[in-house]
């Protein structure tokens, strides 16, 4: 049985080869073929985008000082990938190649391989998604202003990125990677430095995007990817910004004002941005100030003995907040609770009002905190004693934000 060499990548389908490209490093590719047949030269450059192609020419007629032992070493490498790769199809054992370490045909049959491999890579397939479950099971959700906090850095790099790429080219972008901290994001950029086509990248990020499960992740690594795509394209980069900041609805966003002074001639609006100002103190989650702003209310409540004593620390300046607006209700109509009564406007109309504030939030993350902001108003006004109102307020929320609160909520 012949040895798999790197000259017999030209039997590689244009698939499998794309998928060998991916995985190696542009300065592998270049030392492995300073040396290659032109034959492998061409089914390489038939199988990368016109701007990698380009490069590839470029380096290779400038590049003299590789040695044979270099390129070599090089080939090495992109024959180990091939042979590692779970991705390939092992088209070119069943022509009668062989790798080092695996066995031939006298050992074992082709079919029985394959099988073994198959096996093995589900079986590493279900390890890996058992992890995942378990990290996510440990891992607690990203908050509204880690979120924040998170878009306001990315479409830093973002820029950063484009301003880059547009003086020196997407190669340039190489030297950026390893200062990335998001595995997403670095994988994109890596796949755009490697110089893979916009399809190719869709289709290796666009499952983990369908994986995730905390909203907030998923809305970041899909801005990242169209933020990926266009800095590949190389878009104008106000445009860009402007699309990305369509994905997104945030208070005080320093993207919407430089829309506004762009429209007003400021072409400039989006290249001033100071993303590092926009990033706040996260602080306590937003849900857990409320779940213990609930209990302190509904103590008071119990302790002085009415929802009348509520009207002294309402706080009437948020009432676009559901929770501050029900307690508002509470107070007016239990003030004028005769006349209420006359007009409707009891129990029922104060559920209606807050069911509508919930119905109108289109965040899903927002949209569960308004319900359970909605189920604590109606558990005061129903007069549930402490740990009633907390074990409601806790069942609206994931485990590890579950787990903090309610160490606070019922420490005793």
């Amino acid at each position: 049985m012949a040895i798999f060499t790197f000259d017999d990548i030209i039997t590689l389908s244009d698939r499998d080869l794309k998928i060998v490209l991916l995985k190696t490093g542009y300065y592998t590719l270049i030392d492995a073929l300073h040396t290659a047949d032109a034959a492998v030269r061409d089914k390489v450059f038939s199988n990368v985008s016109e701007r990698t192609l380009a490069h590839l020419k470029a380096a290779l007629e400038n590049q003299n000082s590789v040695t044979l032992a270099e390129s070599e070493k090089a080939q090495m490498s992109i024959i180990k990938t091939i042979r590692e790769g779970s991705e390939i199809s092992w088209l070119n054992i069943k022509k009668g190649f062989a790798f080092s370490g695996v066995p031939d045909s006298d050992s074992e049959s082709v079919d029985g391989l394959c099988e073994r491999c198959e096996a093995f890579i589900d079986s590493l397939r279900n390890e890996i998604t058992l992890q995942n479950e378990i990290t996510l099971q440990n891992e607690m959700p990203l908050s509204c202003q880690g979120f924040a906090n998170r878009y306001y850095k990315m479409l830093g790099i973002v820029r950063l990125c484009y301003e880059k790429a547009r003086r020196e080219g997407l190669l340039a972008l190489e030297e950026e990677l390893e200062a990335l901290d998001d595995k997403f994001f670095k994988q994109g950029f890596r796949l755009v430095v490697d110089g893979a086509d916009s399809e190719i990248i869709r289709s290796i990020l666009s499952p983990h995007i369908e994986r995730e499960h905390d909203y907030y992740k998923k809305l970041l690594c899909s801005i990242a990817l169209e933020g990926l795509m266009g800095i590949q394209r190389g878009d104008d980069i106000s445009a860009l910004m402007f699309r990305l900041n369509l994905m997104v609805d945030l208070k005080d966003n320093p993207v919407d004002t430089a829309w506004e002074n762009y429209l007003n001639g400021d072409r400039e609006a989006f290249l001033n941005i100071d993303f590092d100002s926009a990033v706040q103190p996260e602080g306590e989650r937003e849900e857990i100030r409320f779940m213990v702003r609930a209990m302190e209310v509904a103590e008071l409540v119990r302790r002085n003995g009415g929802l009348l004593s509520l009207e002294p620390c309402l706080d009437t300046a948020d009432v676009a907040d559901i929770f501050e607006r029900g307690l508002c209700l509470l107070v007016d109509i239990h003030v004028e609770r005769g006349l209420n009564d006359i007009l409707g406007l009891g129990d029922e109309y104060i559920e209606t009002v807050l069911r509508k504030m919930v119905e109108r939030e289109t965040n899903p993350v927002r949209k569960n905190l308004a319900a359970a902001k909605k189920a604590a108003v109606l558990s005061i006004l129903a007069g549930d004693n402490p740990r009633i109102l907390a074990m409601k307020m806790l069942s609206y929320f994931d485990k590890q934000i579950s787990k903090t609160a309610e160490e606070i909520l019922l420490h005793d």
